[in-house]
């Protein structure tokens, strides 16, 4: 197999010696016959392999000699493709050969198509996936010579984009097919009732659901909630608390508010401190909140984020709802920022009542589109909300969903195409533990370059990090981040200060990890930061050591 002084110079600067050995022993296990080389057949037991409709393109980039079998060398050097520490041009390289079939440097329209219909299958007509291969072709070749170069297919990576681009184009063909056949879409067995089966059914399968007829699709997560809350049985009165927590996300606590006022609906909030120390650490309040109301108030719900917004973390979500469960309390749960960013098992998280999670923020699937969990024997009341029925209601709780009048539910269809291209890109525990632990790595080193603090433990975090800005003016902080978008082409989610929650932290931001960054992009963004608080005398870095 060859030896460490054996592996190109450039490949030990990617791989340190301690991994190049455990890629080693990887390899021997992979080669099944002992024979120093792995055959298609045993590159393909990788297990994030089998399901890749571009496996036989990823095989034939790391055959760089094209003998047919893969040699260590050739497997290190493909798998630094996929490494954190590997650099932005190797990747995007790496993406462009999988489209250069033929190796002469350009994608031309022929090679699009191919590797597109590996990507897509039986999802589109072959009409209409050329119509997406001439218009990417004329989009993206600047120098009109019908092909696209490396350059110029770098220039069309969309680096801040959440919806990837083939999955655009894949709804604009579904509205396509919609418009040109409307009867037939709307009622037909082709139309968007196929779609959404089949994207509930891939969806319920990543959630770990038993029951596909336990989910529904609908708009976002604000719908989500509106069904679940509109809909309690009894219906929600002025005797009736919603429980909910301090990080609850905004819009939703205007919600809650709205039903107070219609209804007297009351809310039970429990603040949470900042930093936290741990999982252990967030319970504790909640526990005594319960202990001291749960005897006394009506709870009728208890609602909580699967990640939190702001500031973003992930909850131990499985022992909240034991905990709820001990005084009776149904749950649901917010997973908005979970799908395609952590995982999600339903089957583990003790019988949980509501589950809802959008495919538009993490899956790159595209606006608006989300799934919403009703554990079974809650669903015998159930309507869309806002309730649209113009025919007799159907009996089962899927039924009720599927038709709510004329709307464009191409965002549905989409999400079949995202799942796609997700596995295109080594599926979805290579995607996720790419973003988190990029995530994880941005945190670190901007809270010691500037001296402050990560606001959670890195076992509550997710493809997001929260880090102290060193400064103690917020209203400088937040125009730090407007002068980032204005100036830099660089956006970062706005800055926060929950008071009296995070203490003496007067402002952090929470940033994103995405598979189209890398860590100089955080090296970056760390000095750009303190260029700009330089500029307005705002700097105070080593701000609240531990």
């Amino acid at each position: 197999m060859g030896n460490m002084t054996s592996i190109p110079v450039e490949l030990c600067a990617t791989f340190d010696a301690d991994e190049i050995r455990r890629l080693g022993k990887r390899f021997k296990k992979l080669d099944i016959d002992g024979s120093g080389s792995l055959s298609v057949q045993e590159f393909m037991s990788i297990p994030e392999l089998q399901q890749n409709p571009l496996v036989q393109r990823v095989i034939d980039i790391f055959d760089t000699d094209g003998n047919g079998e893969i040699d260590f060398k050739e497997f290190i050097g493909g798998i630094s493709q996929f490494s954190v520490k590997g650099d932005k041009e190797s990747k995007l390289r790496f993406a462009f050969k999988i489209y250069d079939m033929d190796k002469d440097g350009y994608i031309s329209n022929g090679e699009l198509f191919q590797v597109l219909k590996m990507m897509v299958g039986s999802n589109l007509k072959d009409s209409q996936l050329q119509q997406i291969v001439d218009k990417t072709i004329i989009n993206a070749d600047k120098d009109g010579d019908g092909k696209i170069s490396f350059d110029e297919f770098c220039a069309n990576h969309g680096a801040y984009g959440g919806t990837a681009k083939i999955v655009v184009q894949s709804q604009y063909q579904y509205v396509e097919q919609m418009e040109s056949s409307i009867r037939e879409w709307m009622n037909g067995a082709t139309g968007y009732r196929q779609c959404i089966t089949a994207a509930k059914q891939r969806l319920a399968a990543m959630m770990h659901i038993k029951n596909t007829s336990d989910t529904v699709l609908v708009d976002n997560a604000s719908e989500g909630i509106n069904v679940i809350l509109r809909n309690l049985d009894p219906p929600l009165g002025s005797s009736d608390y919603i429980l909910d927590l301090s990080i609850a996300y905004g819009p939703f606590k205007g919600f809650y508010q709205w039903l107070g006022s219609r209804y007297g609906v009351k809310t039970l909030e429990i603040p949470i401190q900042w930093p936290l120390i741990g999982p252990e650490s967030f319970i504790q309040p909640i526990t005594a909140a319960l202990k001291a109301n749960a005897s006394s108030l009506n709870i009728r719900v208890a609602i909580f984020s699967h990640i939190s917004a702001y500031p973003a973390v992930i909850l131990p979500v499985k022992e909240l709802v034991e905990l709820f469960h001990q005084y009776n309390i149904p749950v649901i749960i917010d997973g908005a920022h979970a799908l395609g960013n952590i995982e999600i098992n339903i089957e583990d998280m003790s019988n949980v009542d509501y589950y809802f999670t959008n495919t538009h923020k993490w899956l790159y699937s595209s606006k608006s589109s989300a799934i919403l969990y009703v554990r079974h024997d809650h669903q015998h009341l159930y309507v869309p909300a806002p309730a649209i029925v113009d025919s007799a209601m159907a009996d089962d709780f899927e039924s009720r969903f599927i038709w709510t009048g004329t709307r464009d539910r191409t965002s549905y269809c989409a999400i079949l195409s995202a799942l796609d291209y997700r596995q295109t890109l080594g599926g979805e525990e290579r995607i996720m533990t790419y973003n988190q632990q990029l995530a994880q790595y941005g945190g670190r080193y901007l809270s010691r370059l500037w001296g402050t603090r990560i606001l959670s433990p890195e076992s509550m975090q997710s493809g997001m990090t929260n880090v102290q800005v060193p400064t103690k003016n917020f209203t400088v902080c937040q125009i730090v981040v407007n002068e980032l978008y204005s100036s830099y082409n660089t956006m970062v989610s706005g800055a926060s200060n929950i008071t009296p929650d995070l203490g003496d932290i007067p402002c952090y931001l929470r940033l994103s990890a995405q598979i189209y960054q890398e860590k100089q992009d955080w090296h970056v963004l760390g000095e750009l930061i303190v260029k700009i608080l330089k500029q307005w005398n705002a700097y105070s870095p080593g701000l609240n050591l531990f």
